[in-house]
């Protein structure tokens, strides 16, 4: 496939249709001061002494007389990309051209790494266009970085189309393209494309086939999928090629085992890894300590930590946050602000993460004047919250029904600049209306598009369950009308939702019509929809409507639950003669029963009063 680099295609021809950038023309005067203001955020501050000096260095060879040429500078600029201060890197840059000093090739391709992994692709392929446009013939870095560019701004469909015509028109790609093509494909969840082109890596030219790089990005990506079985085939196949795992695969290995609750299986590959000669890092102890702490093995999370200790690996904050954490999950807060008192005699600074998680420990436990002095503090502290830092104390003040000071605090959080997020308006929502403020609720809704968010179906959900709970239904349906017209479509929730709503105002006609709407438009009632109707038809003494629904649970193979049984011995027990409502009842098939011995009703209660320790 690479064998002819010098197509007879002209290479912008690829672009014409695929580009929604600024066209090549539009880099004759390249990155003018104006557009950079208004296209990139604001340079970073140089805390950084090394990075000044670089800075300063750079200032001394443009200054100089005769005026430097671009390859004497090139070597600062790769300098302080290195280091990924890209934004410094284009600011240099246009400070070069403001001097005179012509951009070369090299010059150039540095820039547009710079713009490629900050993701502004636009700017990306204007540079690519002075490329051509002074004559430079771009090689195989200038093609990945435009790949690469498309990649992180999230636009993969154009990334893959892009790829496709140059591999269609015989222009270089090497294994660096494949993993930034196969790496942008993971993050944006097409992880069996990803896997697909990985499997056809050996088919390009002498790329050599998949490498340790692009075995790891999928196995992390099939890993954070669950599908561990997959990514565990994939680590056979890559020994079988005698390509050796490293530490950054045993990692997502690990992490995907402990995700899914196998942690015996993860502690095999830790010890595999170790018996390979493959050390574990920082990374490796925080997933083992995190999932100890997950799953309520705090003493064995800590001994996990000594052993890091141990072995000469210094925890971080991420290790400490963790532990916190966990004694947080078991109610253990005050040994968690031990821990915390602790950070600074560790060698460790306090940031808001860790204020963040002591913040949430409290919320918990429902201590939210200690959550609200850990606030304080972290503000003196000079720290900003984040807007995880918010949502948790803003669910916490909810949560103890002090929503006029949750009000307060988004206002501050907005007055502060931090732009609250979906689940923000989740939490304050869910707030405001388990706390009867459901038209607060409502109007704090209406000022979402002004934060840029879209609404989605949880925030509807929440709003139609407040005023369905304070039996406005009216406002309800009009929430539930309005989601067609949004655009957005119901899910099983929403129908509880409703259904449960018009149930508690004795519309029974209206719910039973909203459960056949819901079986029509393809979703399947759970056992909660089930429920709602039939303490609806219990309370109504609608007897046989109720045996029927009973029958429509057998049919769709919905397993009962407690509240269906406490449902159906209240419909006994409501008879007089209740052996006489046996016969029509339907025979159930439960889990890890013998499928040709069904239970009647009778079996049922008893298995129910078992599994479900029932009285009566």
């Amino acid at each position: 496939m690479v064998q002819n680099y010098r197509s007879k295609v002209p290479l912008w021809s690829l672009f014409k249709r695929s580009r929604q950038a600024s066209s090549p023309s539009s880099f004759s005067q390249p990155i003018k001061a104006s557009n950079v203001r208004n296209s990139v955020p604001s340079e970073p501050s140089f805390e950084d002494a090394g990075l000044e000096n670089t800075i300063a260095l750079f200032h001394k060879e443009l200054l100089s007389k005769p005026l430097p040429s671009a390859l004497k500078l090139n070597s600062i600029l790769k300098a302080i990309s290195k280091v990924k201060h890209h934004l410094v890197v284009v600011s240099l840059c246009k400070q070069m051209h403001s001097y005179g000093v012509s951009l070369d090739f090299y010059t150039l391709n540095i820039l547009l790494s710079s713009f490629s992994q900050l993701g502004y692709a636009s700017y990306a392929f204007a540079v690519f266009g002075g490329i051509l446009k002074w004559g430079h013939s771009p090689d195989v870095l200038t093609l990945t970085l435009l790949i690469q560019a498309l990649c992180v701004e999230g636009k993969i469909v154009e990334a893959v189309d892009l790829f496709t015509k140059l591999v269609e028109k015989n222009y270089p790609c090497n294994a660096v393209t494949f993993g930034i093509l196969i790496n942008g494909l993971c993050r944006m969840g097409h992880t069996r494309l990803a896997l697909k082109m990985h499997s056809e890596m050996a088919n390009y030219g002498d790329i050599g086939g998949p490498n340790v790089v692009t075995f790891s990005t999928i196995i992390d990506a099939l890993c954070k999928d669950g599908l561990i079985d997959e990514a565990r085939y994939l680590f056979v196949e890559m020994v079988d090629k005698k390509i050796e795992p490293d530490v950054v695969v045993y990692n997502s290995l690990i992490s995907g085992l402990c995700n899914v609750g196998k942690w015996e299986e993860a502690m095999n590959c830790f010890d595999e890894m170790i018996c390979s000669r493959i050390m574990p890092d920082i990374v490796t102890y925080n997933v083992l300590i995190d999932a100890l702490c997950k799953g309520g093995k705090q003493i064995e999370a800590f001994k996990m930590l000594e052993s890091m200790i141990k072995k000469g690996l210094k925890p971080n904050t991420v290790s400490y946050t963790t532990l916190m954490d966990g004694l947080c999950m078991e109610g253990q807060v005050d040994e968690a602000k031990k821990l915390f008192d602790s950070l600074l005699d560790r060698g460790q600074k306090y940031d808001v993460v860790c204020y963040t998680a002591l913040m949430n420990g409290y919320c918990k436990v429902g201590r939210i004047d200690k959550a609200v002095v850990i606030y304080n503090e972290m503000m003196g502290r000079g720290l900003n919250p984040t807007v995880i830092t918010y949502g948790t104390l803003l669910g916490g003040l909810c949560e103890a029904g002090n929503v006029q000071t949750a009000l307060k605090l988004f206002t501050e959080m907005t007055c502060r600049g931090q732009c609250p997020s979906s689940v923000t308006f989740l939490i304050l929502l869910d707030g405001l209306c388990k706390n009867q403020s459901v038209k607060e609720a409502m109007e704090l809704f209406r000022t979402i598009d002004g934060y840029g968010i879209k609404p989605n179906i949880k925030l509807y959900n929440s709003l139609i369950d407040g005023w369905c709970k304070i039996g406005e239904l009216g406002m309800a349906t009009e929430l539930y009308d309005e989601i067609f017209e949004k655009g957005l479509l119901p899910n099983v929730v929403t129908y509880n939702i409703m259904i449960n709503g018009l149930c508690r105002e004795g519309q029974l006609e209206e719910a039973s019509n909203l459960f056949v709407n819901m079986e029509r438009r393809g979703y399947m009632p759970d056992v909660f929809t089930f429920n709602t109707l039939l303490r609806g038809y219990c309370k109504e003494n609608e007897k046989a409507k109720a045996v029927e629904l009973l029958r429509k649970m057998v049919e769709r193979n919905i397993i009962p639950d407690t509240c269906t049984a406490y449902i159906v011995l209240g419909l006994l027990s409501s008879h007089e003669r209740s052996h006489d409502c046996l016969d029509p009842f339907p025979a159930f098939h439960l889990p890890n029963e013998n499928r040709d011995n069904p239970l009647n009703v009778e079996s049922l209660m008893s298995y129910l009063k078992y599994h479900f320790k029932l009285d009566g």
